[in-house]
């Protein structure tokens, strides 16, 4: 079962066999096709795979500032040391 809205927003719970198929709504009388992209499910299904590739984004970022901050500390370290012997 996918949960669809019409094009009145009403929630209406359809089994998968049914999607590709003209529908009725029970309560506001329009007639849609179903479709799973207009389903709750896939929406929710688009929502997650957007959070894990955020996701996947920030940590990039958070590596790539690591690395960038250990290096700007190591050339630090490197000129004060090449500074003290001179």
């Amino acid at each position: 079962m996918v949960h669809i809205l019409c094009p009145a927003r009403h929630c209406l719970e359809t089994p998968r066999e049914m999607l590709g198929q003209e529908a009725l709504c029970p309560f506001c009388h329009r007639q849609f096709r179903l479709r799973f992209q207009d389903s709750l499910e896939y929406r929710q299904q688009v929502l997650e795979e957007r959070t894990r590739r955020e996701e996947k984004t920030g940590q990039l970022w958070l590596y790539w500032s690591v690395g960038v901050g250990v290096a700007v500390v190591v050339l630090v370290v490197i000129l004060m040391v090449a500074a003290a012997q001179h």
